[in-house]
Parts: structure tokens; C-alpha cells; sequence
């Protein structure tokens, strides 16, 4: 079995993805780590949730396995308007710049698909997508684990804001930038993960 993967915005994903996607947030965000958010009936949905607010949802065994939010920032986005503080007056407000939010992985389904890294195709996938879009840079607020991963695997980024690490409820955490440079695209063309072999819907 091979993962489904789609990328889309909220109004063009199913009914059941967008429960399963907003149930797995919840399982991450509420119950591993701990944060402190508003929730509805055990579902993480928050006012980024917007219609033309974009996902990377891969599915396995019928599931949503695996997501990430992609906010352009000429809108509301979290490190702009939930902590802007971070930002210490750097300014992102372009449709071209577009910041990664909610990244999330079920443990269940990556260990009886062991064989199958979601992370790093996550990682995969949404540097393809700011080469096809034709965006010029990623900024993200993530935790000093999700930094690690990147600069295990290779991905190019550096930290904003003044560049400390803050701890937000109980995660360290960082803000970065990744730009869609040629070191990025450099990335992209030499990963190990294939893509070809995935089957993407949207």
C-alpha cells in the first residue's frame, strides 16, 4: 500500500479528511504535547482554519496519516498575529511568502508503516510544492525537534526574530525561515526520497 497524498485548500477537502486531520492535530498538539489551546469536541481547529487555507494531507490504510497548514502571510497567520513577538518587527506580507503550521504525524500509523518516513515526505512534499507555486520562502514557528530534523535531513533554514529559543506551553521553540532559494531546489533534486512513486491526489 502506498500513501495518498493531497494537497488542497480547506474547502476542497472531504468531510472526513478535515475530522481526521483536526482529530490528529488534537492527539499532537492537546494530548502528546500538552498545549494549552482552544479545542472543540477533541478536535484542534482554530481560526486558521480558513477556507482558502491551504494543506499537505497524506493518507494511509484510509486514514490521514500526516498534514501541514500553508498560510499565505498578505493574510492572518500565527507568527504575525498570535506572536508577533518573536518576530521582534520583522515584517512577512506576501503571497509569495507563506508560513508552515500544525505539522503533524500519527505514531500508530508510522510504526505499522515503518517503511515509510512521513516526516521526510512531508519535507518532500511541501518544498515541491513552493517550487510549482513559485514561492519565494517558508516561515515557520516549530519546536527545536522539528529544527533538528531539518538540519539532519539537509533542508536549508535559519532562525528570525532574535533568533532564541522560546519555550510556548511545554515545547522549545524556534522561529525560522526557509528560503526558496538554489540551495533548496539543490535539496530537492538530490533527496533520497522518491517521489514519483507516491500517488497524489489534488
Amino acid at each position: 500500500m502506498e500513501p495518498i497524498i493531497t494537497i488542497c485548500t480547506y474547502n476542497e477537502l472531504t468531510d472526513k479528511q478535515k475530522i481526521e486531520m483536526h482529530q490528529l492535530r488534537y492527539q499532537v498538539f492537546v494530548e502528546r504535547l500538552q498545549w494549552s489551546i482552544n479545542t472543540q469536541d477533541q478536535l484542534d481547529i482554530d481560526e486558521y482554519d480558513r477556507p482558502d487555507s491551504k494543506y499537505i494531507i497524506i493518507e494511509y490504510e484510509n486514514k490521514v496519516a500526516a498534514c501541514w497548514r500553508l498560510l499565505h502571510t498578505n493574510s492572518a497567520y500565527m507568527l504575525n498575529n498570535t506572536f508577533p513577538e518573536l518576530l521582534q518587527g520583522e515584517v512577512f506580507n506576501d503571497k509569495s511568502i507563506v508560513e508552515l503550521t500544525r505539522f503533524a504525524v500519527d505514531r500508530e500509523i508510522a510504526k505499522r508503516a515503518s517503511h515509510i518516513n512521513f516526516t521526510a515526505m512531508l519535507f518532500y512534499l511541501v518544498v515541491q510544492y513552493a517550487i510549482e507555486q513559485g514561492y519565494t520562502e517558508y516561515v515557520t514557528l516549530t519546536s527545536t525537534g522539528i529544527e533538528r530534523i531539518m538540519r539532519k535531513i539537509g533542508i536549508p533554514s535559519c532562525r528570525i526574530g532574535d533568533g532564541k529559543v522560546h519555550l510556548l506551553d511545554t515545547t522549545r521553540s524556534v522561529a525560522l525561515r526557509v528560503p526558496v532559494d538554489n540551495a533548496l531546489r539543490h535539496w530537492f533534486a538530490n533527496t533520497t526520497i522518491h517521489q514519483h512513486r507516491f500517488d497524489r491526489a489534488g
